[in-house]
């Protein structure tokens, strides 16, 4: 893979995809693990992660289960939420907290929120401009992300995120991924999507129209080389459908 280390993504509420995760990584099929934490983990979960033999990212959780770091509103139950990722994170000698750059705040928020929790394992991930549910997010551009890192923090690019920003700023996409590579990720999101809207999509590979060569060789000439899968899983019993998108990445990579 030309260097390029793949981790799939998992959630820490699903049992059976934790079960059979270690053995992925001892096949060499990936080099780690990106856990998203549901806030309401149960003990035996965050044993069960523990148990893992295998390098884990942590990604905190965001708007869907109520954490987003630019409001205001949620400033005290984001702290007690991120207190409680963060121990998971030492619990599990987690390399790096992902955290969203927020929706529906203000950047000034995000940026106190970030120097309260002072922690340097965290990675802010770009954002698309528009959400889901129409809210407007942050973090979509080159200079969102730059004011956030300055908080002390790392930069996770996430390729489809930055195409829907890119849609909804009404620029090459390929511009805006140039700029977000200045900014020296350290990690990245890979996924397919379409370019006739605004809306994240994470489709597998080969159902969108994205240059995922053009991302591949983003992060060749990136000093480092981790990409989470972050293509839909329609079956959450089995990683068939993520194996098989990793083959989609080793065919361009070999035709190369």
């Amino acid at each position: 893979m030309d260097g390029i280390k793949i981790g799939f993504k998992i959630w820490s509420e699903n049992k059976l995809l934790l079960n059979k995760i270690s053995n992925l990584y001892s096949k060499g099929t990936i080099s780690f693990v990106e856990i998203y934490i549901v806030p309401t983990i149960r003990e035996s979960e965050i044993n069960k992660i523990k148990k893992l033999n295998l390098p884990i990212i942590i990604h905190a959780p965001h708007t869907e289960h109520g954490f987003d770091i630019a409001d205001e509103s949620l400033f005290e139950p984001n702290l007690a939420v991120f207190n409680k990722i963060k121990k998971v994170a030492d619990d599990v000698d987690a390399k790096n907290i992902i955290v969203h750059a927020g929706a529906e705040g203000s950047i000034e928020t995000a940026e106190n929120f970030l120097k309260k929790i002072n922690d340097e394992r965290v990675i802010i991930e770009n954002m698309p401009k528009r959400g889901l549910k129409n809210e407007n997010c942050l973090g979509y551009s080159k200079e969102q992300i730059k004011r956030l890192m300055d908080c002390g923090c790392g930069f996770c690019l996430d390729f489809s995120h930055a195409c829907k920003a890119a849609v909804s700023l009404k620029m090459d996409y390929k511009m805006l991924v140039k700029e977000l590579l200045e900014l020296k990720p350290v990690m990245f999101h890979l996924s397919d999507g379409s370019l006739d809207n605004e809306y994240d999509e994470h489709l597998a590979f080969g159902k969108g129209n994205f240059d995922i060569k053009f991302f591949l060789d983003c992060v060749k000439n990136n000093k480092d080389k981790f990409v989470t899968l972050e293509t839909f899983r329609k079956n959450n019993k089995s990683f068939e459908e993520d194996i098989n998108n990793l083959d989609y990445l080793r065919k361009i990579l070999t035709a190369t």
